[in-house]
Parts: structure tokens; sequence; C-alpha cells
């Protein structure tokens, strides 16, 4: 198990472009991961339609309740992050403002940088490839 989810995320380390956003369905791919290694199981709480969608289309239950919420608003992070939620989202501008993980792509290929504080504030646990992969980030 411990090795094929280090195939999967080294897959997904390879280059995707050469610059611009993460797609949307390989940043959901990313986040599926992240939600499925946690211990509050595979539920995302996300307003984004277009990635809910890609999160449905994973088996990503999409849920208001889950203490895992994807957000592109630095607003929204410091609100849910204030209430001991697990923010992820696309922008490395966010960590600063509560996010607890960030999805980016960096020189052509996906990146994970996260925030400890805020990701032990948040009580969510995250698998130790997943924890590697974001701290490799920073």
């Amino acid at each position: 198990m411990r090795t094929l989810m280090t195939l999967v995320i080294s897959a997904f380390l390879m280059p995707i472009l050469q610059g611009g956003d993460l797609p949307l369905p390989n940043a959901a791919k990313l986040l599926s991961m992240v939600a499925k290694s946690s211990n509050d199981g595979p539920r995302v709480s996300c307003k984004d339609t277009g990635m809910a969608g890609e999160l449905q289309k994973l088996g990503i239950e999409i849920n208001a309740s889950a203490r895992i919420i994807w957000t592109e608003s630095a607003a929204e992070a410091r609100l849910f992050s204030a209430q001991g939620k697990c923010v992820v989202g696309p922008n490395p501008a966010l960590l600063p403002a509560g996010a607890s993980l960030v999805i980016f792509e960096d020189g052509g290929r996906p990146k994970l940088m996260a925030n400890p504080r805020n990701l032990q504030k948040s009580g969510v646990m995250l698998s130790d490839q997943i924890l590697k992969a974001a701290m490799a980030g920073q």
C-alpha cells in the first residue's frame, strides 16, 4: 500500500505543463489523495462547482460538515481556519491566511506545501507520504 501511494504521488510530481495554474482535474486528484489519506474519510467541503464535480468523479463525498475544505479565498481560509478546519487551496498566498495545505503548479510540476501549525490546529491527520511531499515543497 505504501509503495502504491508513493508511486501515485510520484506520477503527479512529474512535469504536466510548462507553466500556469495546475489543471483542475490534477488538483482534484491530489486533493482526493489528501482526503482519502486523512482521518476524516474521503469527504471534502467545497463550494467551487468545478472542483466539486471533479472530486465526485473520484469518489469523494462533497459534505459541508467535512473537516477538509477547498477554497480559493483568503477570507474563507481565515474563517475556516478559525473554526478548526483543514483548509486546502490552490495558492501559496493562502498559507499565511490560515490554509493548512496548498496544491499548485511550480515550474511545470504539481507542488504541495503545508503550514504545519495550521494543519495541527485542524486536528486532521494526513498520511506520511502526503506530509513528506508537502514538506519537501517548502
